[in-house]
């Protein structure tokens, strides 16, 4: 009798279960809570736990889906699905990507620019 690699059951609803708790704690205060601003301009906020549910319960259905996809397709090998050309051109844009971005997050100095743009506009409201 040979054993089986499926994962049963109980270890699909944990993984389901932990999917859901994850997307309760993310979700919670950016779909669960909704904020404005009140007619005299206090902050007002009001509760959607109704979309938040179902949210959580889509997660959870959804992550449930992918479990019982994986065990009914098996694993799939790359070889199968990605050519081989494909992956050598990938494997050299890797190469060169990262050196780029790298280069590009020193060059473009986002803080300084925002601030110099925000001071230009600020100092010609305050001329005219």
């Amino acid at each position: 009798m040979q054993a089986s690699h499926a994962p049963g059951a109980a270890f699909i609803f944990k993984k389901a279960l932990i999917s859901a708790l994850v997307a309760l704690v993310l979700f919670s205060l950016m779909i669960g809570i909704r904020t404005e601003a009140g007619p005299s301009g206090q902050l007002i906020y009001w509760t959607r736990f109704g979309d938040l549910a179902a949210m959580v319960a889509t997660v959870f259905g959804g992550s449930i889906i992918v479990e019982l996809l994986r065990q009914w397709w098996g694993p799939v090998s790359t070889v199968r699905v990605v050519p081989a050309n494909v992956k050598s051109a990938l494997a050299l844009a890797r190469r060169g990507v990262a050196p780029v971005l790298l280069i590009f997050t020193f060059l473009v100095p986002v803080s300084s620019t925002i601030s110099a743009t925000f001071l230009t506009s600020a100092s010609s409201c305050s001329l005219t």
